[in-house]
């Protein structure tokens, strides 16, 4: 399933949704950096290269503790593998519901952008302890 959103939408969704007083500290950030991580590689039965994909989107988790979005050409350079490659296990962790795929349109014109992040479903299975 993909949505597609305005890209001043979405930079303006992720300033709105928490107060400032609500945010949370970098601490709680490192924590669930770190209880993803531990999920990933531990708990998730997933080739290597997947468990990667999702390690580096995990690692652009927003200060504010919400889901980070990731290009293709980011996920490509942390990774060192050929976005055509990258499409593949993307499609893969998006059937298993790991993974959020939105396409934005660029103001002005020129192709979509495909942006990737935790989905919702992986991100309330972690913060909630397995």
């Amino acid at each position: 399933m993909h949505h597609f959103i305005p890209v001043p939408d979405l930079f303006a969704s992720v300033h709105n949704r928490f107060p400032s007083q609500l945010l949370p500290t970098p601490a709680m950030t490192s924590q669930l950096r770190l209880r993803l991580a531990d999920h990933i590689v531990r708990r998730l039965q997933l080739p290597a290269l997947l468990k990667l994909m999702l390690l580096v989107i995990a690692n652009y988790i927003e200060p504010n503790g919400s889901q980070s979005r990731v290009t293709l050409d980011l996920l490509s350079r942390n990774s060192n593998l050929d976005p055509e490659e990258l499409k593949l296990l993307l499609v893969s962790l998006e059937a298993r519901d790991l993974i959020r795929k939105v396409t934005v349109h660029p103001q002005g014109g020129g192709p979509t952008i495909p942006l990737y992040s935790l989905s919702p479903n992986l991100l309330r299975t972690v913060q909630h302890g397995d």
